[in-house]
């Protein structure tokens, strides 16, 4: 089938498919004592599918098994959990990408990521992890996630209806929607830097990144009779999750600052760049002596099990609330004045990082 599918005479009927089978997936307990490392995996599963040029939907399903299979199962060594991170993206490229995108074993053992560690993959170890994997989902990767939602949630994004807040009609609907779907798609990376987003269903996610990205741009009415239509939500549906997405967004910008404001006073004869730092990984010794990857990022992630990820929780979501009355005011209401033209690449930000930063292992 060379044309997407949520440009097809059935797409309608697959999304309907594809909302059934999300109420089918298993709940995300957290309870894996990796997770405080878990954006150090996912931050290598986004180079190495950046580095392979893979599609959204094959990335965000790399990162759903990741999640879930450390979710129930414990990983010994450093190199089995390597193994592991690296075959969920070989299953997920295998059936959501073409096969000229699959990332082939050199290219994995040769890229920065695993070239400064002290081992190498070989094909009968991800060989033998896949089949694990495949044992452990039951043979099923049909898992929606929410890129596989969003594409089609972004047909009705814009109307010609639309005016920006100051009541005045939208000046170009194409370019519009343009620069939406690049804010559509920075926000769903967005929902891969924290597991909170697993308490939502994967179209509420993309709906939110939509419902979102309209807020972002200051069009009027932020969830459109079109939107209700093809996604069956209203904007009360999505409201806690935007209120997420735009805490995330707002942070965002405080990090970007900080970050450039730390970058020019090491270097004071830098030349600032447009470039913006979305967060910047760290490595820190816990108070076990282990490694754990820390960083200012947009939202951080702690265990459930520590009475910490409760009262997380509740700030997080206090202050999402808090912005519940800003869902209707301009976007310098909300996010003090702060506007950008365009959004860096998610890929590219942490490739940069990666760069700069030092390649060490994550010792278990």
């Amino acid at each position: 089938m060379d044309e997407p599918w949520w440009e097809g005479r059935v797409a309608s009927d697959v999304h309907c498919t594809l909302r059934e089978k999300e109420l089918k997936l298993p709940a995300f307990r957290a309870h894996s004592p990796l997770l405080k490392s878990r954006r150090f995996f996912v931050d290598i599963l986004t180079l190495l599918s950046s580095h392979c040029q893979l599609c959204p939907a094959a990335r965000h399903l790399a990162v759903y098994l990741l999640d879930h299979f450390l979710d129930r199962y414990t990983i010994p060594t450093s190199k089995q959990l390597y193994a592991v991170a690296v075959s969920c993206l070989l299953l997920a490229s295998k059936f959501e990408d073409r096969e000229d995108h699959v990332p082939k074993l050199e290219q994995i053992n040769s890229t920065r990521i695993l070239s400064g560690q002290n081992f190498t993959l070989t094909k009968k170890e991800l060989l033998n992890t896949e089949l694990l994997l495949l044992e452990a989902f039951s043979w099923n990767l049909c898992l929606p996630t929410p890129a596989h939602f969003l594409d089609y949630y972004l047909l009705a994004s814009v109307s010609q209806k639309d005016h920006h807040c100051h009541s005045w009609p939208t000046a170009c609907p194409r370019k519009t929607k343009d620069c939406l779907k690049e804010y559509a798609h920075y926000f769903l990376e967005v929902t891969l830097q924290d597991h909170i987003f697993y308490k939502f269903q994967p179209s509420v996610v993309a709906a939110a990144c939509v419902g979102a990205s309209r807020i972002c741009l200051q069009l009027s009415p932020y969830w459109t009779r079109d939107l209700q239509r093809i996604s069956n939500y209203t904007l009360e549906h999505l409201s806690t999750c935007i209120e997420i997405l735009l805490v995330a967004y707002d942070n965002v910008f405080k990090d970007a600052v900080a970050v450039k404001s730390q970058a020019l006073a090491v270097v004071p004869s830098t030349t600032p760049t447009p470039t913006q730092v979305l967060f910047q990984p760290c490595m820190a010794l816990s108070s076990r002596g282990r490694l754990s990857h820390r960083g200012p990022g947009l939202l951080p992630s702690f265990d459930p099990r520590d009475s910490l990820y409760f009262s997380h929780t509740r700030t997080v979501v206090g202050k999402a609330r808090s912005l519940e009355m800003a869902l209707k005011a301009p976007l310098e209401g909300l996010l003090g004045g702060t506007a950008v033209k365009r959004l860096p690449s998610a890929q590219g930000v942490i490739l940069a990082i990666w760069d700069r930063a030092p390649h060490q292992a994550l010792p278990l």
